[in-house]
């Protein structure tokens, strides 16, 4: 049987791509120009982590797009760049239909056979998510289309979802 394909959406590299990739995965878009999808969710995501180490974080990501001005929070490690899988609960929280969030590393994203459309077909995308993680339950996930994909390329996240997922984004 042929599935659908995936589709790559790209998210403003403002500094703050983490948030508006994280908007993306939740379902929000901005009719606009789609470089401010993040403000969409900004007082859910802040309500969400109130009063935890991530709260400051996220508060510097949207005041001025820099991560881990606050060095003491350990619990983010070493990170230079703010990376969507910090707000995992809060995705699958706003996205019923997100079983498991993803988060691979690519040279270019050549790697992953895209069309003019920004589209790859499933079986690339499992392929691709299997070599990566070689972790059985994740590729089931993806093959189930029930995950949502964040793609690293460069110091900059895409946001992968399944084309039925993706439709009006």
């Amino acid at each position: 049987m042929q599935q659908l394909p995936w589709r790559l959406i790209s998210v403003p590299a403002d500094g703050r791509c983490a948030l508006h990739a994280t908007a993306v995965a939740c379902g929000y878009k901005d009719a606009l120009s789609g470089n401010n999808v993040c403000d969409k969710i900004k007082s859910e995501i802040l309500k969400y982590y109130k009063g935890t180490h991530a709260s400051n974080m996220i508060k510097d990501l949207f005041d001025t797009g820099s991560f881990m001005t606050d060095k003491k929070i350990d619990e983010f490690g070493n990170s230079n760049v703010a990376n969507p899988l910090y707000f995992r609960d809060f995705i699958c929280e706003k996205s019923h239909w997100i079983k498991n969030v993803v988060a691979c590393e690519c040279e270019n994203t050549q790697e992953l056979g895209l069309s003019r459309r920004g589209t790859c077909t499933h079986l690339k995308i499992v392929a691709f998510v299997h070599k990566s993680t070689k972790h059985l339950k994740t590729t089931q996930s993806v093959v189930k289309r029930d995950s949502v994909i964040f793609l690293n390329c460069a110091s900059h996240w895409y946001v992968l979802l399944p084309y039925e997922k993706s439709i009006g984004l």
